[in-house]
């Protein structure tokens, strides 16, 4: 490691570790209770895992550096220099982890792990120790939303292509697929994914809704870098097409991280209230039913939910997927635990997309296979396309003999059947 990113990792350091961060350092006493609420230890007992270790390993560092105990006698309070072997445990504990936060849940003091992770992240990034996907993906949306007017021809050819289907699948010859509709109610943030748009656009038009499509998508891949400042910049791309257009509600698709950031890091991260609300598609499916704008038939077939951690623990949209499930499932199996108690899926935080985490994501996911088996169902709903991902991985591994859907999936399905 250079002098320079030494240099540049301690300055940084110093900087982002703010009261809040010191007071978990100081305040953690190693009690354990975090330890197997983790799913990534419960199922490996891999030090680097447990949420404490994970936030130890940057506390080493920090003691060298800032405090005098850690300079005068670094044996005695473990601190650590920051060398390759510190640095590449920090980048295990790190960026193998999916940010789920079901270890907070267990913390007697308080204490949120995601806190030290996230600067860990951002810290590690900016020495070019983060996984080189995460930052190709990142920066392929930044340049996307730079040089947007290039792309406007294929979007809108895209567009009338789906409008068409669109058409064909609903048999509506006045379906639309509208894009930059001023005063709209609702701004839909898709996934990339043809699949986001075409089956969100089916629910709104039986709906009548006033809508619009976003030219952008609900990821923001900086975020899973701990670089806040280019996730401010993705971030600003829905913010500033949503404030143009003038709408009322911006809707987030079956993306987890997505709507977390809209919905709760957007106002802190700018200093300011935005005009618009933020919902997650979840949320408006469950008003439609509730006010009669969409009427699903019932199915037969046994169906579990799981509760995508950052849709549901991180953001509370715990009871309104159920209402949905509910009213089209004859027979509704939970797993066990559910709801904020839920056990991550595995495949958070960046990891479904990071090659080199393959192998630990599908073993850490053997809680939650073991959940899914459990309940005997034929279907299991998750609305975020991450979990969706990663419990399509687990189901091959562990042989589960269910069907993997979102819940936009399981409306459209009980709209046409």
């Amino acid at each position: 490691m250079s002098i320079e990113s030494e240099k540049q990792f301690i300055s940084m350091l110093r900087e982002g570790a703010g009261r809040e961060l010191i007071q978990y350092f100081d305040s953690c006493v190693k009690c354990g209770l975090c330890f197997n609420a983790c799913h990534m230890y419960y199922s490996t007992h891999i030090l680097e895992y447990a949420p404490a270790f994970r936030m130890e390993l940057l506390k080493r560092i920090y003691k060298k550096h800032f405090t005098l105990s850690g300079k005068l006698a670094p044996w005695i309070s473990k601190a650590s220099d920051i060398n390759l072997k510190a640095l590449t445990q920090l980048r295990k504990a790190v960026f193998e982890c999916t940010g789920c936060r079901r270890c907070s849940f267990y913390c007697p003091i308080g204490i949120d792990p995601t806190l030290p992770i996230t600067l860990s992240r951002g810290l590690l990034s900016k020495i070019d120790l983060a996984p080189e996907i995460l930052k190709q993906l990142a920066d392929m949306q930044i340049e996307r939303a730079k040089t947007i007017d290039l792309y406007r021809d294929i979007i809108f050819e895209q567009i009338n292509e789906l409008k068409a289907k669109l058409r064909n699948d609903i048999k509506d010859p006045k379906a639309d697929i509208p894009i930059n509709r001023v005063n709209a109610n609702i701004l839909y943030v898709p996934i990339s994914s043809e699949e986001s748009i075409l089956s969100a656009a089916k629910i709104f038009n039986i709906a009548r809704e006033n809508w619009s499509l976003s030219i952008y998508d609900a990821a923001n891949w900086a975020f899973f870098l701990g670089d806040i400042e280019r996730a401010k910049a993705i971030s600003n791309r829905i913010i500033d097409e949503a404030l143009k257009l003038k709408v009322e509600t911006v809707v987030i698709a079956e993306c987890g991280h997505g709507h977390f950031i809209m919905k709760n890091l957007i106002s802190k991260w700018f200093n300011k209230e935005f005009p618009f609300k933020v919902k997650n598609i979840v949320e408006v499916l469950a008003e439609y039913i509730a006010d009669n704008r969409i009427n699903p038939s019932k199915i037969s077939r046994k169906v579990t939910y799981h509760d995508p951690c950052r849709i549901a623990r991180n953001s509370g949209i715990i009871e309104e997927p159920r209402y949905v499930i509910r009213k089209i499932a004859e027979q509704f199996i939970e797993m066990n635990p559910n709801r904020s108690r839920n056990w991550c899926c595995g495949g958070g935080g960046g990891l479904v997309a990071v090659p080199e985490f393959e192998n630990v994501r599908i073993l850490t996911g053997a809680m939650k296979a073991k959940q899914i088996n459990e309940t005997k169902a034929e279907i299991v709903v998750a609305p975020c396309e991450n979990c969706k991902q990663q419990i399509t991985s687990i189901r091959e591994k562990y042989n589960l003999n269910v069907e993997v859907m979102g819940l936009v999936d399981l409306v459209n399905i009980a709209l046409t059947s």
